[in-house]
């Protein structure tokens, strides 16, 4: 992926993040005021709160662990992870560091020639609708036979 493509994507991700989360603002809003308004909307609360408050307490306690538990793993897993800079960027002094781990990983996929990623891949005509001739061979074609 290109950098300016990346860049274009990053884009577009913060748009949509943006935008979710305006969207959740406006709802959360409108349901508070809703909540201080409506006595109706208050009953069913204060009701559903005070019958399922054991229920309550033990999501709570597990999500507030869950969260001290998240924050607690974010300094061990930013170590285990070379720095942008490092890697992104090699100085001419690091060609004789040894360069395992940082490079990256290609897909499988990927490393297959196929007439998208192959410049010199010639497509032939045939008779059979939606079918590629296979190029036998590695043979050239002359120029007319060319689509």
């Amino acid at each position: 992926m290109s950098r300016e493509n990346t860049k274009k994507t990053l884009g577009h991700v913060r748009v949509t993040l943006l935008l979710l989360f305006t969207i959740v603002i406006a709802l959360s809003g409108w349901a508070v005021v809703e909540y201080l308004h409506n006595v109706y909307l208050q009953a069913y609360v204060t009701a559903f709160v005070k019958s399922n408050s054991s229920i309550l307490r033990v999501a709570g306690v597990g999500l507030l662990a869950g969260l001290a538990g998240s924050v607690a793993s974010i300094p061990i897993l930013r170590s285990g992870r070379p720095k942008r800079t490092q890697q992104a960027h090699p100085g001419p002094t690091s060609t004789a560091q040894s360069t395992f781990g940082l490079r990256k990983q290609i897909h499988l996929l990927m490393m297959t020639p196929r007439p998208a990623r192959d410049s010199s891949f010639i497509i032939r005509k045939t008779k059979n609708r939606g079918r590629i001739a296979r190029n036998r061979d590695g043979e050239r074609l002359p120029p007319s036979d060319v689509a």
